[in-house]
């Protein structure tokens, strides 16, 4: 086999030993900024197909992301599938006096991002809603405090109104 026109990538095997494959191209685009680029692999894993990762070049940009490979019919020489972008997800940033009121909204808010990132829709709608009855039921234990216990058992997911609650509460902020 001619291998004239490959390109050649080390990688880790199943087992973490590092083996050498050829390519038929290196990703000629970067998938983040869509720019032309010549991209220089960093370290690849194969398992049932061969993945590499990239970094963009264009200093703008900088992103990392995975080139998959398959296999020719020679086994020999890999061809390029597809690339797809690492994720990744900036925290959403709340004002202190939430999180003063409850810090676990913010965390289980932003966990629930991740995860509408991620593409799990089915999900991240059941936490977005879990963060909501924690800043609600938080706020309600902040402003009566001997009332702690009550309102813990009233903002189970199954009984609370959280549309007119909400809109008590925060006509108060």
């Amino acid at each position: 086999m001619n291998l004239a026109n490959t390109k050649s990538v080390s990688y880790y095997n199943n087992i973490g030993q590092i083996q050498g494959a050829y390519v038929r191209e290196y990703p000629d685009i970067c998938p983040s900024c869509g720019k032309g680029i010549s991209a220089v692999p960093a370290y690849g894993f194969k398992g049932k197909w061969l993945q590499v990762v990239f970094r963009c070049p264009i200093v703008d940009c900088s992103r990392l992301f995975i080139a998959h490979y398959g296999e020719s019919d020679n086994n020999v020489v890999h061809f390029l599938l597809r690339t797809e972008l690492l994720p990744v997800v900036e925290d959403e940033e709340f004002p202190a006096s939430i999180t003063k009121v409850s810090p676990k909204f913010k965390t289980i808010y932003n966990q629930s991002k991740k995860a509408e990132e991620g593409g799990l829709e089915e999900i991240c709608g059941l936490g977005y809603r879990k963060s909501l009855e924690f800043l609600v039921k938080d706020y309600l234990i902040s402003k009566s405090a001997p009332k702690e216990i009550a309102v813990g058992a009233k903002c189970s997911a199954t009984s609370m109104n959280s549309s007119a609650l909400l809109n008590g509460l925060f006509s108060k902020i």
